[in-house]
């Protein structure tokens, strides 16, 4: 849990240094990802 905390604080760093033009593309490419992971995650159900 720790480390996933410290994973989402490093990332908002990150990312509030970014101009706002970069922005929707991170929050796409992120999004892609959750859903990956959901579909992988529902496989081994």
């Amino acid at each position: 849990m720790v480390i996933v905390v410290v994973t989402v604080g490093i990332t908002e760093s990150v990312m509030a240094r970014y101009r706002m033009d970069r922005v929707p593309k991170f929050v796409l490419t992120a999004f892609a990802l959750a859903f990956f992971a959901t579909i992988v995650t529902l496989e081994f159900i």
